[in-house]
């Protein structure tokens, strides 16, 4: 007696899902910033504290670019940004 139900079928192979490829921040977002100045004796403490204060400031505004760079991109990859 023979089944009904029995059906003889394919097999179907289906390749994985090609990896992402995460793009990458634009190198001088990932630059070391400068290190503070140092103030040698009888220095010229003023001009010394001004360039040290524009390193710091350049830094984070490129820090803050970086951190933006990584947050939209893992946004997208989780699909919560356009």
């Amino acid at each position: 007696m023979m089944l009904a139900g029995c059906v003889s079928t394919k097999s179907i192979s289906v390749a994985p899902a090609p990896r992402p490829q995460l793009a990458q921040p634009d190198g001088k977002i990932t630059e070391k910033c400068k290190p503070p100045v140092v103030i040698p004796k009888g220095g010229n403490v003023e001009k010394l504290w001004r360039q040290d204060r524009v390193a710091l400031k350049e830094c984070g505004v490129t820090k803050e670019a970086l951190r933006d760079f990584y947050a939209d991109r893992d946004a997208r990859l989780i699909g919560t940004k356009p």
